[in-house]
């Protein structure tokens, strides 16, 4: 038994990551590369079996790894650990503009 999540629109999911740039391109993240605000999904990954999976996962884009770099479309995190829980960390620093220091996806999901 197995779940999967994924976001209806490219825009549906922005969870935190800052980009070095202040007009990026969308991004995602996984793991320990997420550690401000991002969603768990205990044992997410490409497969609900896989021995890779993660459970944070952050950046504008829902996917379920971050290699290659270059991915550029949403992804379905599937799991089957139960329950089928998705969890939620959001802390209180948010940038919520561009700037130079970069953009923050931040919209949720």
């Amino acid at each position: 038994c197995s779940i999967g999540y994924t976001a209806v629109t490219s825009t549906d999911f922005q969870v935190s990551l800052i980009t070095p740039t202040a007009s990026p391109a969308a991004i995602g993240n996984v793991g320990d590369d997420c550690t401000m605000d991002y969603i768990v999904i205990a044992g997410g990954g490409a497969t609900a079996t896989d021995n890779s999976n993660s459970d944070r996962f952050c950046g504008s884009l829902l996917i379920y790894s971050s290699s290659p770099a270059t991915i550029t479309t949403e992804r379905t995190v599937l799991t089957n650990k139960m329950p089928f829980v998705v969890g939620v960390n959001f802390d209180g620093t948010e940038l919520d503009e561009n700037s130079p220091a970069g953009t923050e996806w931040s919209k949720g999901f």
